[in-house]
């Protein structure tokens, strides 16, 4: 029987994703609280169609303090974490890249 551990790395690392609406993880012990009522189908770059199990919050550690991050989608088939900058913008963030850097501030 084969095991795989979830490595810190994996629960540490986001892809920033301009291409996607919303943003996604396969995690699930990551999750302060979920909404597993609200499911939904979501495509995927390679077309295939999937399952959304439910919505959830995190925290985020920044150097700037702790952040909550609100209706990540749970999605089992996923391969990486995705934050989405488009979701971003929609709630009141600002976004740029600096030299592969991202940056983001609330404007709240």
């Amino acid at each position: 029987m084969a095991s795989q551990t979830l490595s810190s790395y994996k629960l540490n690392t986001w892809l920033i994703d301009s291409s996607y609406t919303s943003h996604m993880t396969k995690y699930l012990l990551i999750f302060i609280s979920i909404d597993i009522i609200a499911q939904s189908k979501v495509k995927l770059e390679n077309g295939e169609v999937v399952h959304a199990k439910g919505k959830e919050t995190i925290y985020i550690s920044t150097k700037r303090g702790t952040k909550i991050i609100t209706n990540i989608l749970y999605i089992l088939e996923l391969d990486q974490d995705l934050l989405s900058v488009a979701q971003m913008l929609r709630n009141g963030y600002t976004v740029f890249f600096n030299k592969k850097i991202l940056f983001y501030h609330s404007c709240t």
